[in-house]
């Protein structure tokens, strides 16, 4: 058993289709089936269930697949220390850092550590609706910044940091209100179309947890297009309220009062990490200059 078989496993399982997990592998489809069957050959036991129109694992192989995940993501972390002990530093620091989060003192923070390691390379990924915990809970970055829940925990082993609280309320546009009044029943709400962040692929994360019970509904992808169509009268939404303050001061949009129902929420602005990782002199500077940015709040 090698650990390119594992790979091309991890590919297949995590494709929509065999030429889509051909090409991350840079392999043809044929090599990619070769494989797997040589691999369960190996192990003596069926892995990828092929009578249906897309490939899944049997019940044996998702089991097998589990084990070969956590040996993946050691190797991953061997190579990750290897390099760093070779270097002295990390050659890639990969952050998720969520529209939502967005905040001068975290963007000089990043900017101060990338000028003070010169020869690592920064990739800062972006993202809404708690992209930043998704791509901790699957091994793609290093770091995440973003809204936190203590639900979280149910996706990984998960250590935290508390920068801000996040208060966050109903808006919308008073050219789409009733009369133009920003108090309302909850009757008079689920007349008004709801805009709202499509969900993430964490387990928790689906329709139940939409505030939303009886609006008609429309997911969008950013928090841009949010903003946009909120400002549009599109409908309403709930957003934090940093992140719409200068149009609530301008009248664009209106805090609504819910006078039967809870319409305030309060959240935290958190930096993430996972606990079982390895980290080295860079991923560590961001670390503690994280956990002191809002020491004076």
């Amino acid at each position: 058993m090698k650990i390119t078989q594992l790979t091309i496993l991890d590919a297949i399982v995590t494709s929509t289709s065999l030429k889509q997990a051909a090409e991350k592998c840079h392999k043809t489809q044929p090599a990619l089936t070769m494989a797997m069957q040589k691999l369960e050959e190996e192990v003596g036991f069926t892995l990828i269930d092929r009578t249906g129109y897309r490939l899944k694992l049997t019940q044996a192989g998702e089991r097998f697949y589990k084990q070969a995940k956590r040996v993946l993501t050691s190797c991953d972390e061997l190579s990750k220390i290897s390099s760093t002990l070779a270097l002295g530093y990390e050659p890639k620091i990969c952050i998720a850092y969520e529209q939502l989060g967005g905040d001068a003192r975290i963007n000089q923070l990043l900017g101060k550590i990338i000028q003070q390691f010169p020869s690592t390379q920064f990739e800062i990924l972006g993202g809404s609706r708690f992209k930043a915990i998704e791509k901790l809970a699957k091994g793609e970055v290093d770091i995440g910044i973003g809204p936190w829940f203590d639900i979280f925990h149910a996706s990984g082993d998960f250590q935290s940091i508390e920068l801000k609280p996040i208060e966050v309320i109903l808006v919308a546009s008073p050219k789409i209100l009733p009369n133009k009044k920003s108090a309302l029943l909850s009757s008079e709400l689920d007349q008004i179309p709801s805009l709202t962040l499509k969900p993430s692929e964490l387990p928790f994360d689906d329709d139940k947890l939409s505030f939303a019970k009886g609006s008609q509904v429309v997911m969008v992808e950013e928090l841009a297009t949010l903003r946009s169509m909120l400002l549009q009268g599109v409908g309403w939404g709930l957003a934090a309220k940093h992140f719409c303050s200068d149009e609530l001061a301008s009248g664009e949009l209106v805090q609504i009062d819910l006078i039967d129902g809870e319409d305030q929420f309060r959240s935290e602005l958190r930096a993430f990490r996972s606990n079982s990782s390895f980290y080295g002199p860079v991923a560590t500077a961001i670390w503690q200059g994280l956990k002191g940015l809002y020491h004076d709040k």
